[in-house]
């Protein structure tokens, strides 16, 4: 690594046996050189302000020093094991702006002792960071600007903050990168002169006014805040699953009634496989009973009823929503169903009411949107001109007298399915092109929907039935291509993002107050 000193004047060199030195150009000759270790390393370095310069390298951890001019330890720090050193970036504020490529957090430092500031996380690996060169507003609340590259030839731009309590920010005169020194100039022993520029703030601090002892407000920001899980390792596993490739890329494969789990098996025409719960082992070599072709196609959805645990819903590319009895442990294959309804084109989903019984959502590709009565095998609603484009997905809420759907083209709408014409409220969500999702939260009267913003990242939005014009809040999550399968836990105000394929499952918190989520 190679880098100017701070004022201009020297040149500092590390070699890759960790010999550091600084050099006098002007007089091509090496003011002070000293071994900081005995092995070969990787390392960077940066000048500091007060003929300072920090070394980063990697010896088994990553470690960072403070070196004045004579090469004498001002402070040190270890980190932790990483392949690589930090990369340093100085801000005029004090602050070591410390970053590992491939991780996914940068870490601010004190430039005087290298302690620990504040810590920035991201849910995507990191390659660089660098504060850019921008003058802060003296009464503003910025405190530093940065560019970030990540995971996916992503550029983000990163804004660091100070707390309304502890306005005004007090900075120190900032660098003005501005010279008339040529190289001649220079040769010929002339220094460059640092210019500064004053930051004050035009705002006056508020007087503090001694109020007397007060009485301490406690705020929880979130009951899982400071949560880190990790899973608990099963003691068996249900292996060699007969999965299907991809039978459905925007929703679950599986669904369970507590005591076995189905899933969409392999092959074209799709199976339906079983397993209980209660005996984890390898799915049989020679097979095991299932239901034999459902819908001599593919089958593009299943789930159990909420109201009978041994009833089983399937929907399929034959356009057939089928119903079929499932005792609680298979002795024979099942091949006859107790319900068979058609749809015109291929369906989508097919959906429960939580709160009504024998009630089904179902959605195809006409478009439309239909409710079944399953008592009498007959639909008793069709919603094709409420639906602008191909329904995405759709549910009831908690009462069934309302329906949530997100189409195609990006719109979200609710109405009432009593009406045989209702009233349709429409807004519009994730403008990027890949598949969305909607959730009922009966918790808090609201619902959320989830797809992709136009940058690419996958979001989520919190919406009030009563109102579409816009979302409560929209928080952006990641950058993976998969879609997302949400689910809400109830009681808890807590939704599960995880994707096909992704190895995490992160969460959100919801809460009642102007946050929306925590």
């Amino acid at each position: 690594a190679v880098s100017w000193s701070y004022d201009g004047k020297y040149v500092y060199a590390l070699h890759v046996d960790m010999l550091l030195r600084i050099w006098d150009v002007r007089a091509k000759s090496i003011v002070v050189e000293k071994k900081i270790i005995n092995s070969r390393a990787v390392g960077y370095l940066e000048p500091l302000p007060g003929d300072r310069i920090a070394v980063s390298y990697n010896e088994k951890k990553q470690e960072v020093r403070i070196l004045n001019h004579q090469l004498e330890e001002v402070a040190a720090r270890t980190f932790e094991t990483a392949p690589v050193p930090l990369r340093l970036r100085y801000h005029f504020t004090g602050l070591l702006v410390a970053q590992t490529c491939k991780a996914t957090k940068i870490n601010f430092l004190n430039a005087k002792d290298l302690s620990d500031v504040y810590e920035f996380n991201c849910p995507d690996m990191i390659f660089a960071a660098a504060p850019e060169i921008i003058q802060p507003d003296p009464d503003g609340d910025r405190l530093m600007d940065l560019t970030v590259i990540m995971a996916g030839n992503v550029a983000q731009h990163l804004r660091l903050t100070v707390d309304k309590s502890h306005l005004p920010i007090k900075f120190p005169p900032m660098p003005v990168l501005e010279t008339e020194l040529t190289p001649e100039k220079y040769m010929a022993d002339e220094n460059f002169e640092l210019k500064t520029l004053a930051l004050n703030p035009t705002v006056k601090e508020e007087e503090v006014v001694d109020e007397g002892p007060q009485e301490e407000v406690v705020q929880i920001v979130t009951r899982y805040r400071y949560l880190n899980a990790e899973s608990d390792p099963p003691r068996n596993y249900f292996t060699y699953l007969p999965v299907g490739i991809v039978p459905n890329m925007e929703f679950n494969e599986i669904c369970t009634n507590g005591k076995q789990f189905a899933f969409i098996g392999q092959g074209n025409p799709s199976q339906i496989c079983f397993m209980n719960l209660d005996k984890p082992t390898r799915y049989p070599i020679n097979g095991a009973p299932c239901i034999k072709d459902p819908h001599k196609s593919t089958v593009s959805y299943i789930t159990y009823s909420p109201h009978n645990p041994n009833l089983l819903m399937s929907a399929g590319d034959d356009g057939k929503i089928r119903l079929w009895d499932v005792p609680d442990v298979l002795k024979q294959d099942i091949t006859e169903p107790r319900i068979s309804l058609q749809m015109p084109k291929r369906v989508g989903l097919a959906k429960f009411s939580d709160a009504v019984r024998n009630l089904v959502l179902a959605t195809c590709l006409t478009p439309e949107i239909a409710i079944w009565d399953l008592n009498k095998e007959k639909q008793i609603r069709s919603f094709q001109k409420q639906c602008p484009s191909v329904v995405q997905d759709s549910t009831f809420n908690s009462l069934s007298n309302a329906v949530y759907s997100v189409f195609k083209d990006g719109t979200v709408s609710v109405f009432d399915p009593r009406s045989e014409d209702p009233v349709v409220a429409t807004g519009q969500c994730h403008p990027g092109p890949r598949h969305r999702r909607i959730l009922d939260l009966p918790d808090y009267n609201r619902f959320a929907t989830f797809g992709v913003s136009k940058k690419g990242w996958r979001e989520i939005s919190i919406w009030d039935p009563a109102n579409l014009s816009a979302p409560l809040k929209t928080v952006e999550l990641d950058t993976q291509s998969s879609p997302l399968l949400p689910m809400y836990e109830e009681g808890s105000g807590v939704i599960y993002c995880g994707g096909k394929g992704d190895g995490n499952v992160p969460f959100v918190e919801l809460c009642r107050d102007d946050r929306i989520i925590a």
